[in-house]
């Protein structure tokens, strides 16, 4: 079980990865399509940082607090920070100017660095943390409440922006 949830929220990270790159590989020439692909990165990002939010990090939080170790969390969680940040500053850049492949090189940085602690540091904690019982039950949780998610694919931008309101 424990593969099955770290191998699902890797290959969230692979599709972000995707999106990005083929974002990055734009010209400011093609504004429809990386307005399209902005938007698509903007909905797998905020999904997948709703998922560890809502339920990955608060569980290792519990687990961590239950063995007196330290939140091995708080640096994921403010890495999102950072990334939903970036995110909507690039909702509001001019996607013809120079700043806006700036910022998505940027962004691209900061995903790898948080992809890298995720899958060196949070995810090896999950067996180590969870019983394999607690382990099933956070999977559960997870993609019951991804299956919710993707149903209700066509968020509007004003939930997104109410469900992650990025710091100012």
């Amino acid at each position: 079980m424990h593969t099955n949830l770290c191998s699902f929220l890797v290959n969230q990270h692979h599709t972000a990865f995707r999106l990005l790159d083929a974002l990055i590989a734009t010209t400011e020439r093609a504004v429809k399509t990386r307005t399209q692909l902005l938007q698509k990165l903007e909905g797998e990002l905020y999904h997948h940082m709703l998922l560890e939010e809502e339920i990955v990090y608060p569980a290792l939080e519990a687990a961590a607090e239950r063995q007196q170790d330290r939140r091995p969390s708080q640096v994921a969680r403010a890495e999102h920070d950072v990334m939903k940040a970036m995110l909507k500053e690039l909702g509001r850049a001019d996607p013809t100017s120079p700043g806006f492949s700036a910022k998505l090189k940027v962004l691209k940085e900061l995903i790898e660095r948080h992809v890298a602690y995720e899958e060196a540091s949070l995810f090896p904690l999950i067996p180590q943390l969870f019983t394999p019982a607690e382990v099933s039950l956070l999977v559960d949780r997870v993609f019951e409440r991804h299956d919710e998610l993707e149903a209700r694919r066509a968020w509007s931008e004003d939930a997104l922006v109410m469900a992650f309101a990025a710091p100012d």
